[in-house]
């Protein structure tokens, strides 16, 4: 009797640790399916009269292992809310401790791409014109 008791239990441990990790797997599969697969970003501060959109690759970024409150830094990833887009705190000028949009991108963006990988070769574009294309 107490024998089958302690198989009972086991198996019960056994289905909870399982279907625990199930759940916590959908979950993070639901978030991951709502990620964008790009990004279009086009503000008036890129010189559209000489410069098309960016595509900005996101699933991409994501899936190379880039953090993603390295980007969405006022964001709390383990929240249910979309993060908010980058313009809603960083407009045309820098306002006392925020910097300009243009700003935030080319640290954020230029500033990733310029580090040297393993592979001995730049993380990223570094030339203008490779996220900026120009307007025909």
């Amino acid at each position: 009797m107490i024998k089958a008791v302690k198989n009972l239990s086991v198996l019960f441990f056994l289905f909870i640790l399982i279907s625990g990790f199930f759940c916590f797997s959908a979950v993070h599969i639901c978030i991951a399916q709502d990620i964008p697969e790009s990004i279009i970003i086009e503000h008036d501060i890129h010189r559209l009269d000489m410069f098309g959109p960016v595509y900005f690759g996101h699933r991409q970024h994501i899936e190379s292992g880039i953090d993603c409150q390295k980007c969405h830094h006022e964001w709390n990833e383990n929240s249910y809310d979309m993060p908010l887009a980058c313009i809603n705190c960083h407009g045309r000028d820098r306002v006392g401790d925020v910097i300009s949009l243009r700003t935030a991108f080319m640290k954020q963006c230029l500033g990733c791409h310029i580090v040297i990988g393993p592979d001995g070769k730049k993380t990223g574009p570094t030339i203008c014109t490779m996220c900026h294309q120009y307007k025909r």
